[in-house]
């Protein structure tokens, strides 16, 4: 049977970068399709959107009912149900995956039938010399890619944070892992952490690569992250 991923993109406010997103999602030979959660953006994400999803069959474009604006948690949540593949991946709109994303993650899922899932590595990218500087000073946390460490599957739940960074856009996830951990919960802020701790307590997770970045996170002037503790920023590198 062939390894055929769903590619799940939550849209908001994201016209200027979600086309990169798509084409990088498309451009892997495992990607099925590429499923499109546009969420009422104030931009015009809506209009780019829609002509992704004419210029390629594989581009399947969804909204919430009444166009109701929901957030990250219920748009990932709408496209697991959207979904007809039997791996689903996420990515977020404004980021983009690296070449080859899915073969570590095919190999170990296909050796390793008893595998819920494989988390890997987020690399960094500066969109402009401002954001660049801006976050200057994230530079001594090694920021070409999240560090990481091969963890055996039953001690992930408790080395989150240390020697294991997930991120939602590094995960490759078979549909039976949503029946053992749920989904995403209705939170505006850290709805993806609280889901990689139930899925990390539940299900069977594989360190994937490691070494070498599977995504790539853009870091622009207009990030969610500008508005928190720059804190945080600094533990997505550590």
């Amino acid at each position: 049977m062939a390894f055929k991923v769903s590619v799940i993109i939550p849209v908001y406010n994201a016209e200027r970068y979600v086309e990169e997103a798509v084409r990088s999602a498309l451009a892997q030979e495992e990607t099925g399709e590429v499923i499109l959660i546009e969420d009422a953006s104030p931009d015009n994400a809506l209009a780019v959107c829609e002509r992704l999803a004419e210029s390629d069959e594989r581009v399947r474009l969804y909204r919430h009912p009444d166009g109701q604006h929901l957030g990250a948690g219920p748009s990932r949540n709408l496209g697991i149900e959207k979904a007809t593949c039997d791996y689903i991946a996420f990515l977020d709109a404004d980021d983009f995956y690296a070449p080859d994303c899915f073969k570590k993650a095919k190999e170990l899922l296909s050796a390793h039938p008893e595998a819920d899932g494989v988390y890997g590595s987020q690399g960094v990218h500066f969109d402009s010399p401002e954001a660049k500087e801006r976050y200057q000073h994230i530079a001594r946390f090694q920021p070409s890619h999240t560090r990481q460490e091969v963890v055996h599957p039953k001690d992930v739940f408790n080395e989150i944070g240390a020697k294991v960074r997930i991120h939602v856009n590094t995960l490759v996830l078979r549909k039976q892992a949503f029946a053992k951990a749920g989904v995403f919960n209705q939170y505006r802020l850290s709805q993806d952490t609280h889901f990689f701790y139930r899925l990390a307590l539940t299900c069977t997770l594989l360190s994937g690569s490691i070494d070498q970045p599977v995504a790539i996170r853009r870091v622009h002037l207009e990030n969610r992250v500008h508005e928190l503790d720059t804190q945080k920023m600094e533990d997505c590198f550590r």
